[in-house]
């Protein structure tokens, strides 16, 4: 108990925390099954809030919400991974975390096939930040908030063709944010949504930022509305000028819950705000979300290997949804087709030859 006095003035702890960190060190303990149950409850076992008593522990649902969240956000983004070129980006921080006192990246080269860790992002102890990749292999870090609970406003880049890894200071975003959707398109940095953690609340923010990485100057667009954390980011690659669209994300409900949000929305550049296109049909915060090629695609994990897998895609610029059976007999006949002139182009050149 002296230790935890010394920490908590030492770190200035209230109440909650030294309640939350009684909890975390009894979880952690080598102390049998039934003596776990007697001081955290029969289902101490059960992730998030249902497995926290608050009569026995004093610590309040919406905290325990908040934590859980963060770290299925953050190994969430470990199995979608970014995708850049022949590069791919982990973000293993919730992993890392619980193996080591040092949040850590890992970057992972398909050319070469190995795992190089990269420097701690700035920030200690940098939890729920948004993480983009651009074209030329950079990696930004967006925002987040530290142990202190503290929101931030940081932007970081780090190099990775650089022989040195280090990262550097880029110029703060007007206000704090955790959870923002991040993306790099055409060399902007898009920088949307996100939430802070305000007392005992969690509030959605709805700031849509952009920065040109070469005028390195941020500039605002209409507010989202609802607010809402981890939404994508994308471009529809129109003819006359690019639309910018939002799909998915989540809000909190007064318990502190992720609520999803199953819409796509676009920019109206002209009366400067946001419209609904279409609804994303059953979504969930489990679904992943991707886009490639004027196509977004709705995808969730198999039971057999944890693999995401298309659900359903939609196509941007006809502005219609196909299943994942329209999607598979539509892959299948262009199989059959490409084999079938295959077979026309080998057998041709063979009867041309006998003549």
């Amino acid at each position: 108990m002296e230790e935890y006095s010394i920490a908590a003035q030492i770190w200035r702890l209230s109440s909650i925390d030294m309640c939350e960190l009684a909890r975390n060190s009894v979880l952690m303990s080598g102390h049998s099954d039934q003596i776990k149950k007697a001081w955290l409850g029969q289902q101490y076992k059960e992730p998030g809030v249902s497995g926290n008593n608050i009569r026995l522990t004093n610590v309040p649902n919406m905290r325990i919400a908040y934590r859980y969240e963060v770290l299925c956000e953050e190994l969430h983004l470990l199995k979608l991974a970014f995708h850049n070129r022949h590069e791919i980006y982990l973000n293993q921080f919730s992993l890392k975390l619980l193996l080591s006192k040092e949040p850590k990246i890992t970057y992972y080269s398909n050319n070469t096939k190995e795992l190089i860790e990269l420097p701690p992002i700035p920030g200690n102890g940098r939890m729920g930040f948004g993480l983009a990749a651009t074209d030329d292999s950079k990696i930004i870090s967006v925002g987040g908030h530290n142990f202190n609970y503290e929101t931030m406003s940081n932007v970081n880049m780090l190099d990775t063709k650089l022989d040195k890894f280090e990262w550097r200071n880029l110029p703060y975003m007007p206000n704090g944010s955790i959870g923002p959707g991040v993306s790099v398109i055409d060399n902007v940095l898009y920088v949307i949504g996100g939430f802070d953690f305000i007392g005992n609340e969690i509030v959605c923010n709805g700031d849509v930022l952009l920065m040109d990485l070469e005028k390195k100057q941020w500039k605002t667009l209409a507010d989202l509305d609802p607010p809402r954390a981890r939404p994508l980011i994308s471009i529809i690659d129109n003819k006359d000028s690019p639309t910018l669209i939002v799909a998915g994300g989540y809000n909190f409900d007064e318990k502190g819950k992720a609520v999803p949000y199953g819409k796509i929305e676009e920019y109206d550049m002209e009366k400067k705000k946001w419209k609904v296109v279409v609804d994303i049909p059953d979504f969930k915060t489990s679904n992943g979300l991707a886009t490639k090629n004027n196509k977004l695609y709705l995808m969730d994990s198999t039971n057999e290997t944890g693999e995401n897998q298309i659900i359903k895609e939609y196509n941007l610029l006809t502005r219609k949804w196909e299943s994942s059976h329209d999607i598979k007999q539509s892959k299948d006949r262009h199989n059959v087709k490409n084999q079938a002139n295959i077979k026309n182009e080998e057998s041709d050149p063979n009867e041309d030859g006998k003549n």
